[in-house]
């Protein structure tokens, strides 16, 4: 099994062990071929374009074999103020 990931302009085909393979671990070894670092997921390149959750085993994702994906830099949170509200009851 393997997959063919996008990352600009440039494909590299990825070999797949088993469909038991992490997400995470197929992102891994694009970063290692495309020479990146830093955080980055995968994108389906067909249909809805939807994001692949990075913990979820390659069988469970319902991609085939000889997908093409684009690999993606995700973005980094927003660090902001946060609200929280508690109530208290002495009721009781």
């Amino acid at each position: 099994m393997s997959v063919t990931i996008l990352y600009n302009g440039r494909r590299a085909k990825i070999a797949l062990g088993s469909n038991h393979v992490a997400v995470r671990d197929v992102v891994a070894k694009a970063k290692d071929k495309f020479g990146l670092s830093g955080s980055y997921g995968l994108r389906t390149t067909r249909g809805r374009r939807q994001d692949l959750d990075d913990a979820a085993a390659w069988a469970h994702t319902g991609l085939s074999n000889n997908a093409e994906l684009e690999l993606v830099q995700k973005k980094a949170a927003a660090a902001g103020a946060v609200r929280v509200a508690a109530g208290v009851s002495h009721l009781g």
